[in-house]
């Protein structure tokens, strides 16, 4: 009797993630077997390199099609344009760095600071251009660690290791990422004009953001809603 062996075919993207567990492995990449049943009650938007929307990432990949970024597809994200975000990580777009949960420090991409190079952040900041503040009647901050101003409501919160590797074993050692938690956060915002970034700083604290996601938003998103 013959034995049929079926291959299934598995399309890995990368998947940067900053874990805040280390019971298990924090792989930096996502895969999806090809061809494979989508799950029906998964709504998670997956934008392609064609500008077109998925209702998932499976979708996306039972399709042939090259991920771009995760969410709708923006007009505004649909030529290259690097962009340096809060977390000292270059993405292609603000739309990339957006499905990433983090907000964008400045245009171009990130410049080496600390042991990585010889300048300092003062010295690299002060060869930066700093988009406007485009929010009137709000009070900029400047996050952690980078050098522009945003508007925005800041939260630092400290947390445990031991806490999270807890978490991490009640859900079958799936690792807890930043990405996680901010999602999470997500919920508790009901404005759909702002949404929820986060990262983690150099000194290991969690740094959370609201901040608005409109190009031009309203003096009362700024002052009453996001920041």
């Amino acid at each position: 009797m013959k034995t049929l062996h079926l291959c299934v075919l598995v399309r890995c993207i990368p998947r940067h993630r900053v874990c805040l567990s280390n019971s298990s492995d924090c792989a930096q990449y996502e895969c999806v077997g090809r061809p494979a049943a989508c799950d029906r009650n998964t709504m998670e938007p997956a934008c392609d390199t064609d500008g077109l929307v998925h209702r998932s990432l499976c979708r996306l990949q039972q399709a042939g099609k090259r991920l771009a970024y995760m969410g709708h597809c923006q007009e505004a994200c649909k030529k290259t344009k690097k962009v340096c975000g809060h977390n000292g990580e270059t993405y292609n777009t603000v739309c990339e760095a957006f499905s990433d949960r983090v907000a964008v420090d400045y245009e171009g991409p990130c410049r080496a600071v600390g042991s990585l190079s010889d300048m300092s952040l003062e010295s690299v900041c002060s060869e930066v251009s700093c988009p406007p503040i485009s929010t009137l009647g709000c009070h900029p901050i400047t996050p952690p660690g980078s050098c522009c101003p945003i508007c925005a409501s800041m939260l630092q919160i400290l947390w445990s290791q031991k806490q999270m590797n807890t978490f991490s074993k009640l859900n079958r050692n799936q690792p807890v990422a930043v990405h996680d938690v901010l999602q999470i956060l997500r919920l508790h915002i009901s404005v759909p004009q702002c949404d929820v970034f986060g990262y983690l700083s150099i000194d290991n604290r969690l740094v959370v953001l609201v901040a608005p996601v409109d190009i031009q938003p309203t003096p009362l998103q700024g002052e009453k809603h996001c920041c």
